[in-house]
């Protein structure tokens, strides 16, 4: 970062006048530059001179998307042709994704996890030691969809097709399921099997073969939804273009693209690469990102017949990440409780006793508390009214109180439910009811 720039934010942020989006910017930047301490000066942070240059690119690009195409889910998933059925469930949250195991046999320098863990099974940070565990947690929370990844599945092909069958058998038949692979252990006898255990679509990460076409080919005659999911890598682009007919040509049905994030284990082997890095909760490759938006209009202005989405990282963290906190939710969510936008549980306390956002009445003083759930595996032997049991597997579900109480008017309460640009809130408590309340409309700025 220029130091210059950098000796400015320090000044704006230690200001105790400091709006709370910009307090909250702050936060992240310390956050981000301490866990990448160890490669200062390696890594591209963008300044923001560099920011206003590549926020006016995306701009531009992102009005003539929207003029042009779809652009669903507050406008943070622009999309061509089509999307997938498994991309509709997933925008919901209505999925799990089952990580078979941690190992995988490719060498994707940008891969965010290690991929040398050869675990458990395990979804949502929860273990499925059996089959029937997990179709029991399925049919829990009433999934409507089922990924299987990894590491690489198929590495382990038998105990995937295991645990596919017995979705297949004791779940919704009408559940969606698919599959993620580099294919590098696929063959058409693994495919065949997949096909005849209930597989709907399988998703190829071309990436891991130098976009082999050829490696897909042999899916093709089994699976009914070819598709391919693959980061943008900036200084491939001109290879994505040519690579566009040729996935039609094999039969592959959607194109769904994402941008280069930043993780503990890929620093090393990004920071080799002239890539410039957005702060976040998740930092990004702003020059990924830029060749996203770039390959979706080359699609359109091509008229190619392939549905093409921009599955990035804020419509994840707004709708996919949401979407599984609303499942979990709806489970606990009392009579006088109500579900926010934002996958919180709001209690409102007026001056007559608990109420709904409907109920509360004018000129009133309230006390907001938002609440989440959060579940964990527990010990057997821990007291029985401590957890329940899901396919006789003890489970804790607890009740966490999120931010504290905040005490606001009714007026004061409604007028934070309309707020539509955070950065120019001044309060603390309208600006924590906003996060609470409020799916991002938007792509953040590059910072």
């Amino acid at each position: 970062m220029d130091w210059n720039i950098s000796a400015k934010l320090i000044v704006l942020f230690n200001s105790r006048k400091m709006k709370p989006y910009y307090r909250h910017l702050n936060t992240i930047f310390n956050s981000n530059s301490e866990q990448y301490s160890y490669y200062s000066g390696l890594l591209n942070w963008v300044n923001s001179s560099q920011a206003s240059i590549f926020q006016d690119e995306r701009d531009i690009l992102l009005k003539e998307i929207r003029s042009k195409m779809h652009s669903s889910y507050n406008n943070l998933k622009p999309w061509y042709y089509s999307l997938s059925r498994g991309c509709e469930i997933c925008a919901a949250g209505k999925w799990s994704c089952l990580f078979i195991s941690g190992v995988c046999n490719a060498k994707c320098f940008f891969c965010p996890a290690p991929q040398d863990q050869d675990d458990i099974p395990t979804s949502q940070m929860k273990s499925f030691n059996t089959s029937q565990e997990y179709v029991d947690y399925i049919n829990m929370f009433g999934f409507k969809g089922v990924a299987f990844s990894g590491g690489e599945p198929l590495l382990n092909a038998s105990k995937t097709i295991e645990y596919i069958k017995a979705i297949r058998i004791k779940c919704d038949p009408e559940i969606w399921i698919w599959v993620y692979t580099n294919g590098l252990s696929g063959t058409r006898d693994i495919y065949k099997k997949l096909h005849e255990a209930g597989v709907n679509e399988i998703r190829f990460n071309l990436c891991a073969t130098n976009y082999n076409v050829d490696i897909l080919k042999d899916a093709v005659p089994f699976i009914a939804k070819v598709t391919v999911e693959i980061p943008v890598v900036p200084e491939d682009f001109e290879k994505l273009k040519l690579l566009i007919p040729q996935l039609i040509k094999a039969g592959v049905s959607n194109l769904n693209i994402h941008e280069l994030r930043l993780t503990q284990h890929n620093a090393a082997l990004l920071s080799q690469r002239d890539y410039t890095y957005a702060h976040g909760h998740s930092p990004m490759v702003i020059e990924s990102e830029i060749a996203a938006l770039k390959l979706l209009l080359f699609a359109y202005t091509s008229k190619f017949e392939i549905g093409i989405n921009y599955c990035n990282f804020p419509f994840k963290s707004n709708f996919q990440k949401v979407g599984y906190k609303e499942i979990i939710a709806q489970k606990y969510v009392k009579a006088e409780q109500e579900i926010t936008a934002n996958g919180y549980i709001r209690n409102i306390t007026g001056s007559k006793g608990k109420v709904k956002l409907n109920q509360i009445e004018e000129n009133d003083h309230l006390s907001i508390q938002y609440q989440s759930i959060v579940i964990k595996e527990v010990s057997s032997d821990s007291p029985k009214n401590d957890f329940i049991e899901i396919g006789g597997k003890p489970y804790s579900f607890e009740l966490l109180n999120n931010g504290g109480e905040i005490k606001i008017t009714t007026e004061e309460f409604l007028d934070a439910l309309k707020v539509v640009a955070p950065e120019e809130i001044t309060n603390n408590d309208i600006y924590r009811i906003y996060n609470f309340e409020t799916k991002d409309s938007e792509f953040p700025d590059y910072m």
